[in-house]
């Protein structure tokens, strides 16, 4: 498959980090809610936009970080 994928390859590698990242940036004691995974759910899956990145000059406008905290922000703001 010569398919674009379009996800960096580099940063968070799991859920569970991503839930982690997600927490400290949150500010607030959560605890995530794990469950037990179904037959559909997919173990391994990393992505890479380098090829996107070269051939068609795409450039993401934001990095996770400034992604997540938007969404934060914009949650928080919207639940008052």
């Amino acid at each position: 498959d010569d398919g674009l994928k379009l996800a960096k390859k580099r940063g968070i590698q799991s859920v569970n980090e991503l839930a982690d990242k997600i927490i400290t940036m949150h500010g607030k004691n959560l605890k995530p809610v794990h469950d037990l995974p179904i037959p559909s759910d997919i173990k391994h899956s990393l992505a890479d936009i380098s090829k996107a990145e070269e051939e068609l000059k795409y450039k993401p406008e934001y990095n996770l970080d400034n992604g997540l905290k938007e969404t934060i922000w914009y949650f928080e703001g919207w639940r008052g």
